[in-house]
C-alpha cells in the first residue's frame, strides 16, 4: 500500500515539476528504498542513477545527496501555494 502511495505520488510530482526537481528526485529516492524494503532488487540501479542526478542539481556536499548516498531518506518539504 505505500509503494503504491509513492508511486502515484511520484507520478505526481513528474507531472508537476518534471523528472529533474529536486523535489521528485527525493521521492523517487525514497520509493526505491520502500521498494528495496519490500524485496524488489530491481530497484538499486534507478536509484543510483537518480542519485546521480540529485548531485547534479544540487551538488556533492548537498545534505539531501549525503543523506541519499548514505542509503538514508532525504526529507522534502513542500509548502502550499498561498490562498
Amino acid at each position: 500500500m505505500f509503494a503504491q502511495l509513492g508511486v502515484q505520488a511520484l507520478d505526481r510530482l513528474i507531472e508537476l515539476l518534471g523528472t529533474a526537481h529536486p523535489h521528485t528526485l527525493a521521492c523517487s529516492l525514497n520509493l526505491h528504498l520502500d521498494q528495496a524494503a519490500l524485496g524488489d532488487t530491481e530497484v538499486a540501479r534507478e536509484r543510483t542513477a537518480d542519485l546521480e542526478q540529485l548531485e547534479t542539481v544540487l551538488g556533492a556536499e548537498h545534505h539531501d545527496v549525503v543523506t541519499a548516498r548514505d542509503g538514508g531518506r532525504v526529507s522534502s518539504v513542500i509548502e502550499p501555494p498561498p490562498v
